[in-house]
């Protein structure tokens, strides 16, 4: 290498932080509360906010939306949301 002359160094990009990520949540039994929803999933990433839907869904369901904070592979937050249990019924998560 020559005196004075600049090396191209390739980095690794960091993984990037979403800012927001929503998740749609279906099958909890009737009057779960939003603070039921938000410590069922607080244990794996930072909640912002819970919106629980006033009717049920088309296959008669409650659903809501669970946002997240921080989250830096969605794929699998959704693997390990996959399967949880509320108030004894399994939660569906996608």
């Amino acid at each position: 290498m020559a005196e004075g002359t600049w090396t191209d160094v390739r980095r690794r990009k960091p993984p990037t932080i979403q800012a927001i990520t929503n998740f749609f949540v279906a099958g909890f039994p009737d009057s779960t509360s939003k603070g039921e929803l938000r410590q069922t999933f607080t244990r794996f990433v930072q909640v912002v906010d819970v919106y629980i839907g006033r009717r049920k869904d088309y296959r008669k369901k409650n659903y809501s939306f669970v946002r997240f904070h921080g989250v830096r592979e969605v794929n699998n937050l959704e693997k390990n949301l996959r399967g949880l249990i509320c108030r004894g019924q399994q939660l569906e998560v996608n």
